[in-house]
């Protein structure tokens, strides 16, 4: 059985979208984080970007990368949002109520603390190919 492709969609009324994502320069022994926050309207109401040390693991990258985007929404005022990112395992777990067990697992603790302080939050798993646009009419 195929399973579609995620695509980006537009958030609805005051609800925003946090977009996270992180890179890894081996090259350069460093990692990149970025995040985005959009409205319903898909206007950028803020983003950042920083380069933070090379972490162990992918995983590590993309929830440290989660943790800054949540902290960035709070200090902002964001209080719901759906919170979108690309790794699986980094998702499943923030929907999963049990402490995970994970090596990842204090870092997951930590984005949870961070969820708490929403009104209203989400979480959203999309592919990679779900951030590219379809036509000229996405945001």
């Amino acid at each position: 059985m195929v399973r579609p492709r995620a695509r980006w969609t537009v958030p609805l009324g005051e609800i925003y979208k946090i977009n996270f994502d992180g890179a890894v320069f081996i090259d350069e022994d460093r990692a990149g984080i970025g995040v985005i926050i959009q409205d319903s309207q898909c206007m950028v109401m803020a983003s950042i970007s920083h380069n933070i040390p090379l972490p162990i693991s992918v995983v590590e990258l993309e929830t440290l990368t989660v943790a800054k985007a949540l902290e960035f929404s709070i200090d902002l005022g964001f209080v719901s949002a759906i919170l979108e990112g690309d790794l699986e395992i980094i998702m499943k777990a923030l929907m999963d109520d049990s402490p995970s067990l994970a090596s990842f697992g204090l870092l997951i603790r930590d984005v949870k603390t961070y969820a708490e302080q929403f009104q209203c939050i989400s979480f959203s798993n999309v592919g990679r190919e779900a951030f590219a646009p379809q036509d000229e009419s996405n945001c």
